[in-house]
This record gives structure tokens, C-alpha cells and sequence, in this order.
């Protein structure tokens, strides 16, 4: 994959050449800032998988491991959180607002902002809404300071059927007073994917909502619109990971689920799952792709009756849990086991080795999700729960580099960097093809979030989270924040109208 703008990310970073094995990031959620810093989670960018995780860790239950589970895993103290090397700091800078794209102030949602702020490799994009004209500007940057507008992409004709029908059907002179809301983002070092639908305010608490669109760019100033019901079928496309293998998401066919995957984010191909995850009682969470490997999460059954849970539950995974246990328990049938399954495909999909993930659990509830925090570094994590629901939730976690080689990772606790409202940290990575950040940000009961407590960390050789320090110009965070890294730095925006860079100093 192209990749000529790594080696700068890598030195402004100071990316650490391979990450090592024990280090426990349970939990680890895709999200934007946005769903960080306030209690409604945002849309905003959601190119990394979610972990159906439930509140709050508790102590392990009794499981029946794959594979003897080892001392490592199963009983390491969790990571400790260590301070930043000298010089390892992040200088920021609050930019000119004379200099920035010029974003209205959101009218209809503050959690929904006009300006949409992301980055790549290559550089940074904002997408700037206006709402009067139903269009989407791209602004486009190399180092957040200087920044050029692109071809603006008119809402209105993407959606020219759907909002006709829908003012034909409520008897609407067509006026309506929409925000354009992000659904993904993802680069795989030659092509960018932007995701997003219109979200459209009817008054009295009550909205419409569009389809969903992709826009895809090789330089994020000029976008083509893809019709993802005509690509991808009546089933859509769930959420895309890209990188050094191309991109890749599931879809659904009836009610299979199917693998798509791209290289250029305009020409797509259907692929074919694992045999054993095609199976009854199996299911594939979303896959992520690194720099040689596209790796494929699920479950499958190792024993008992699958049951089918209520309308949308997934074998084997949380949602609707409780329902398949009673449903097993009052048919007679015996309850169902699951054992998670992970898949690694050198070739783009079309061809699966399973993976072994060391001191893996089976479990009568159990799912699989992967967070990928850059393209060398991969964390798996296992959700699982034996029995009813007081037995409590349990987690193991691994990390890889190269999607087929699996260390087990201590066990994570709440630490000292931050809590949230449910009680477990969680980082959360930076989107980048490179970099290897992660944030987190400070809850403060019962205020609420707290401003001025962003912080950024990254994996270093020695099992270790290290907290980068910070100076100079603090970004404020708070309703709409949104991080994004790029060649120059991390730049942070509250809503549009103010700007951060952050440099390694």
C-alpha cells in the first residue's frame, strides 16, 4: 500500500517500532470524542469495532478454556499507567480563527456539529454543513494552519428521492431543517471513505433520517458518491475498517452475514467467511485490516442447542443473552456453549487461517471484537459470562502485530487517568493509518465532564501506557470535540469554531 507519508507520522510520533505483547486495553470502544465527552454517544467516526462490554468489570468466574489459560493472562496486575520520558511532550498551539474554515454554529443539534473534522496520512479534512443549501464543503489542510476548500458535495440530489418521498408522504412543502451526521471514516494509505446520512429535525423530540452514502477520495478534496443499496444490496454495509490491506465490513444477504472488501473503496467484492463461522450458532463481529492481514472476529458453537434470541440478537453475544439461556432452559434443550473464533486472511479475504488466542474461554455468552490502533497493532478482546446474570461479566485481551501471532495481555482495572460514568477506563484510539495514539478524557461526578483534561497516551516496548505530557495551549473539550491526527500533529476542534494543533516537543 502507498505509504509515503508514514515515515513523517512515525517521526512527529515517535512511533515505537514494535508493540509488545502484555499490555491490557479491555474494552476498548470505537468512538468519536464526542461520545467521550458527552453522555450521548455521536456518531461522529466509528471506523473501529465496539465491544458489547458490559458496565462495570467484576472478579472472574469459572470458565472452560480453549487452552489452558496462562499465569500471564489470567493473573497479571493490570498495566500501570507510567509517565512520559522527558521530551516526550505534546505542545499545543490554539490556531487563528481567521485562518480556519469558516463553520456555522449548529441550530438544530449541539451535538451535532457543522464542521466534521477528520485526518489521514496525508492530511486533515473538514467537512463544513450548511444547512440553508444542503451542502457539504470539504476543507482540506497538510498542516491544520493552512487550509483550501474542494468540490462541495450537494446532499440534495444524493438524497433527491428520499426527501421528495418523504415531503410527498407528510404533505411538506420540502423544507426541513437537517443536519448531515458522520457515520465512518477510514484510509487504507491510498483511498479515504467518509460515511454519512442527513438527520432531519420534525419538531416535538421527533426526526427523520436518511440512507446512508459513502463518499470516497484519494485526496480529500474531491469526492464521488457511491449508492451503498445499489453496491452492497438491500443488507447495507456495517462499519469499514481500512488500512495496509485495503478496507473491509460487513454486510448482510438475507439474513447471512457477508465480508466485503475493497481496495480503492469504489470497485467492492463479496467474500466468503470462515466455513465454521457460517455454521448454526455461529456469528462474525467486524473484521479490522493492518498492514498484511485482514483478521476476521466471531464465535461459533462448541456445543449444546443454539437458540435464536429476539429480533436482531446474535448468537452467543450479550444482546438478548438472558433471553436464549431461558428459551434453552424451558425447551429442555441443552444450553448452548460458545467458543470465540479468530481468522486471518493474507490475501484480501479470499482465503481464512484460523488464529489461536491463548487461554481463550468458551461460554454459554461470549463475543469477540477487535480495536485496531494503528497498522502494526491489533488488541482482541473477549466478552464472556458463565451462567446467570449475577455471575458477572469477564474479559481477556491480546495483542498482535501481525493479525496471527497472539500474546495474552493482563488483566485492566480502573486506573488513576480516568473514569467514566461506568466505571472502566477506556482509550480509545486515534483514527490514523500510523501513530499509535490513544485518548481519554476526565468524568468528574456529579458536574458532569470535565474541561481541560484530554489525555493522550501510546504503547511503549516495555508493557507499558505511557501518558505523553502536555503544554502550552490546552484544547478545551467538551459537547462536539473531535480529534484528528495527521502529518503535522493532532488537531482538536470544539464544534468548528476553535482549533488546536498538538506537536511532539
Amino acid at each position: 500500500m502507498g505509504l509515503s507519508t508514514t515515515g513523517s507520522i512515525e517521526r512527529l510520533l515517535g512511533r515505537v517500532g514494535k508493540p509488545v505483547a502484555e499490555l491490557l486495553l479491555a474494552g476498548l470502544v470505537a468512538a468519536s470524542v464526542s461520545a467521550c465527552v458527552t453522555t450521548q454517544a455521536h456518531q461522529t467516526t466509528t471506523p473501529f469495532a465496539a465491544s458489547p462490554g458490559p458496565a462495570s468489570p467484576s472478579p472472574a468466574a469459572s470458565g472452560s478454556p480453549i487452552d489452558e489459560p496462562s499465569s500471564v493472562e489470567m493473573a497479571s496486575p493490570s498495566p500501570r499507567v507510567s509517565p512520559a520520558p522527558a521530551g516526550d511532550t505534546i505542545a499545543w498551539t490554539q490556531l487563528s480563527s481567521d485562518s480556519l474554515p469558516p463553520v456555522e454554529a449548529s441550530t438544530n443539534d449541539a451535538d451535532v456539529p457543522n464542521g466534521i473534522l477528520e485526518g489521514w496520512q496525508g492530511g486533515y479534512v473538514e467537512f463544513v454543513w450548511h444547512p440553508e443549501t444542503y451542502l457539504l464543503t470539504p476543507w482540506t489542510s497538510t498542516d491544520g494552519r493552512a487550509w483550501t476548500a474542494g468540490t462541495s458535495i450537494n446532499a440534495a440530489l444524493i438524497w433527491k428521492s428520499e426527501l421528495a418521498a418523504f415531503s410527498r408522504a407528510n404533505k411538506s412543502d420540502g423544507t426541513l431543517s437537517c443536519s448531515f451526521v458522520s457515520t465512518g471514516w477510514a484510509d487504507d494509505g491510498q483511498a479515504l471513505l467518509f460515511r454519512g446520512r442527513l438527520n432531519c429535525q420534525l419538531g416535538c423530540a421527533s426526526y427523520w433520517e436518511s440512507s446512508e452514502t459513502m463518499l470516497v477520495s484519494t485526496n480529500g478534496a474531491v469526492w464521488t458518491d457511491l449508492d451503498e443499496t445499489k453496491v452492497f444490496g438491500a443488507g447495507g454495509l456495517g462499519s469499514v475498517s481500512g488500512g495496509g490491506s485495503g478496507f473491509a465490513g460487513l454486510g448482510f444477504a438475507g439474513n447471512k452475514q457477508v465480508l466485503w472488501t475493497s481496495q480503492d473503496g469504489l470497485t467492492w467484492q463479496r467474500r466468503a467467511l470462515p466455513v465454521a463461522l457460517t455454521r448454526p450458532g455461529a456469528s462474525v463481529a467486524d473484521p479490522a485490516s493492518i498492514d498484511g492481514a485482514l483478521v476476521l472476529p466471531g464465535v461459533r458453537l462448541d456445543s449444546g442447542t443454539p437458540v435464536s434470541g429476539p429480533s436482531g440478537a446474535t448468537p452467543g453475544y450479550a444482546p438478548g443473552a438472558g433471553v436464549q439461556n431461558c428459551e434453552a432452559t424451558t425447551s429442555g434443550n441443552t444450553p448452548p456453549v460458545y467458543a470465540p473464533a479468530l481468522y486471518a486472511s493474507l490475501d484480501q479475504g479470499a482465503g481464512w487461517q484460523a488464529v489461536t488466542l491463548p487461554g481463550a474461554v468458551k461460554a454459554m455468552y461470549a463475543s469477540l471484537s477487535l480495536v485496531r490502533v494503528d497498522d502494526h497493532t491489533l488488541i482482541a478482546t473477549e466478552w464472556y459470562q458463565q451462567g446467570g446474570a449475577d455471575a458477572g461479566p469477564n474479559w481477556l485481551s491480546w495483542i498482535s502485530s501481525d493479525g496471527s501471532n497472539w500474546k495474552p495481555a493482563p488483566r485492566a482495572s480502573p486506573g488513576s487517568q480516568a473514569t467514566l460514568v461506568n466505571g472502566v477506563n477506556y482509550p480509545t484510539a486515534l483514527p490514523a493509518h500510523e501513530g499509535g495514539l490513544l485518548f481519554l478524557t476526565q468524568y468528574c461526578p456529579p458536574t458532569g465532564y470535565c474541561e481541560n483534561v484530554l489525555s493522550l497516551s501510546e504503547l511503549s516496548e516495555d508493557n507499558q501506557l505511557v501518558t505523553l505530557n502536555q503544554s502550552g495551549d490546552s484544547p478545551v473539550v467538551g459537547i462536539g470535540t473531535e480529534l484528528a491526527l495527521g502529518p503535522a500533529g493532532v488537531l482538536v476542534s470544539d464544534a468548528g469554531s476553535n482549533m488546536w494543533l498538538g506537536t511532539r516537543s
